[in-house]
């Protein structure tokens, strides 16, 4: 009977250890998953102060420099136009001018290859924070994009010709940046566009002339 009751004892225990074992288990888990949540709000809080605080840096450090430059190229009469930005290769702008063009523009850079490369570079780090994802891009796109976007297709001539001389088999960050804002624009533009013209469609009134019926 003693064996019995000791059998038993053991057994009890047994399996209570085992839902001991169990609840200590799912209450690892729990908090494994909280503290997961945890850090993937701390870490989208930081990434969004990241994009607003790189705002910051482009409006105060950038954008200065970028129109320092616009005043400086304003002598050499350089053509108004935005390019087609595919990629950063010379053969994709030399489609885009003439010769005179090209050497215009290659004159305009080398009078002021300082002060671009010093544009370039801080673009670059710009960029950099987002494409990597340190920051989020979201926070920064709806004040910066339109800028961004049409300062590197004004002066996409001064990229490609920079980026000529580096000759880096990767794609620039500053150009990927650029497409992931460029396609986000442009869809919302198609949008907004199909909206108008549904807003239009609506505001037409059907009309019909009545035959005469005998």
């Amino acid at each position: 009977m003693w064996i019995d009751s000791s059998r038993s004892i053991i057994e009890n225990l047994y399996y209570i250890s085992g839902i001991v074992i169990a609840i200590a288990a799912l209450i690892g888990l729990i908090q494994i998953i909280l503290t997961k949540k945890e850090m993937q709000v701390r870490f989208r809080r930081e990434s969004v102060a990241a994009g607003t605080q790189q705002s910051e840096v482009y409006s105060d450090n950038i954008m200065p420099l970028q129109d320092k430059l616009t005043k400086e190229l304003i002598p050499l009469k350089l053509p108004e136009k935005k390019f087609k930005v595919e990629n950063f290769s010379l053969s994709s702008f030399k489609r885009q001018c003439s010769t005179d063009e090209y050497k215009l523009y290659l004159r305009a850079l080398l009078k002021n290859i300082d002060l671009f490369t010093a544009i370039n570079n801080k673009m670059i780090s710009f960029a950099s924070y987002f494409v990597n994802g340190i920051a989020d891009e979201r926070a920064a796109y709806c004040s910066l994009s339109s800028a961004y976007c049409d300062y590197i297709a004004v002066y996409y001539p001064f990229f490609v010709l920079i980026e000529e001389t580096s000759k880096s088999a990767d794609e620039p960050e500053l150009l990927v940046l650029y497409r992931i804002w460029k396609n986000r624009m442009d869809k919302t533009n198609v949008i907004n566009n199909i909206k108008d013209l549904k807003d239009k469609l609506n505001n037409i009134k059907d009309a019909e002339i009545k035959t005469i019926t005998t």
